[in-house]
């Protein structure tokens, strides 16, 4: 199964830049731009980060070189330090998550709040670059000196623990769970009887295999595969609580120095890599729990019903997270999602 879902990973890696290398231009003058993750090299983000590099490139007839650095290594592991120093343009462009996005602007944590959508088309239509909604979040972050293009597909965070099998809010009680720096995060695992706890994305497989810490919530295949998670978590739970796109952004340093045709070059790149990059990380989901299974995994995938019970633990938390947003906003997110 390792070895299956390693070619299927490999055989979309080749897909996707067969093309890009046989048509790179190497410009001896090209300008050279860092691009910080914080995911695994060869991760599926790491594809679709290299895969926009490649087309800047080409897009931009190698006037510009990106370079990808995975674990954001240019932050020391942090993403609220990369993003920062996106900001003053120390790092030139990152794939940000919407959690801590919303750090610098409140609306971006609409996006995240727990299950508020309800299918990936609408996901699809509401998010699009394109759209009214995407419009507010790039305003509101431009404002912070950040240009984001897009969102890209992180996936729905799943819950993993060693503790016990988790079909509801009392399996998870007194349980302590990582979770990204968010607030809307924390109030949430905290309403299911957790112990949310903060830590650094480089430091979670090590306090999860030293048991510092029970368990952890992340896409499957963007992160819990890649960094071998299964290693050290005996249960998983399937229950798409949140679903969390990243945003591909660009330093405003960056973007206010690109030319017309530049500028139009990254946001076509951009919009090209998302598509090909959701439509080869949803063909992999399943096979991605298959994998977990014979990796030794105990999968538990939760009914609607199940589903319903988390949602009405945090009934009284949804007035009081979407008070804090764009009312023009909310009232577009709540209708798309009827």
């Amino acid at each position: 199964m390792r070895k299956i879902f390693s070619s299927l990973c490999v055989g979309l890696l080749v897909t996707a830049f067969i093309g890009g290398w046989a048509s790179r231009v190497l410009a001896a003058d090209a300008k050279k731009l860092s691009m910080s993750i914080v995911h695994a090299d060869d991760s599926v983000m790491h594809i679709a980060a290299k895969r926009w590099a490649e087309l800047i490139n080409q897009y931009t007839e190698g006037r510009y070189a990106v370079e990808v650095f995975t674990n954001d290594v240019l932050a020391n592991g942090d993403q609220v330090k990369c993003m920062e120093m996106v900001q003053r343009g120390d790092i030139d462009m990152s794939f940000i998550p919407a959690s801590i996005a919303g750090l610098v602007d409140v609306n971006l944590s609409s996006v995240i709040v727990p299950f508020l959508w309800k299918d990936v088309e609408t996901i699809d239509k509401t998010l699009d670059p394109d759209s009214p909604v995407f419009k507010i979040f790039a305003d509101g972050l431009l404002e912070k000196n950040l240009v984001a293009l897009a969102f890209i597909e992180l996936g729905y965070r799943q819950l993993t623990n060693n503790i016990r099998p988790v079909r509801t809010p009392d399996d998870m009680k007194g349980m302590k769970i990582r979770v990204a720096n968010s607030p809307v995060f924390q109030e949430a695992l905290r309403a299911f009887g957790a112990n949310a706890t903060g830590l650094s994305f480089t430091e979670l497989f090590t306090a999860l295999q030293q048991n510092a810490l029970d368990g952890e919530e992340n896409p499957v295949v963007a992160i819990i595969i890649p960094n071998k998670f299964y290693e050290v978590q005996k249960y998983l739970t399937v229950w798409d609580y949140v679903y969390e796109p990243l945003l591909p952004m660009l330093s405003k340093k960056l973007y206010d120095s690109l030319s017309d045709a530049d500028k139009e070059a990254f946001r076509r790149s951009c919009k090209e890599v998302i598509v090909e990059h959701r439509q080869s990380v949803r063909a992999q989901d399943a096979e991605g729990l298959e994998f977990l299974k014979a990796q030794g995994m105990d999968v538990i995938v939760l009914t609607p019903e199940e589903r319903q019970v988390f949602k009405d633990k945090l009934a009284n938390n949804y007035d009081k997270w979407f008070a804090n947003y764009n009312p023009q906003l909310v009232q577009a997110l709540l209708e798309a999602n009827k």
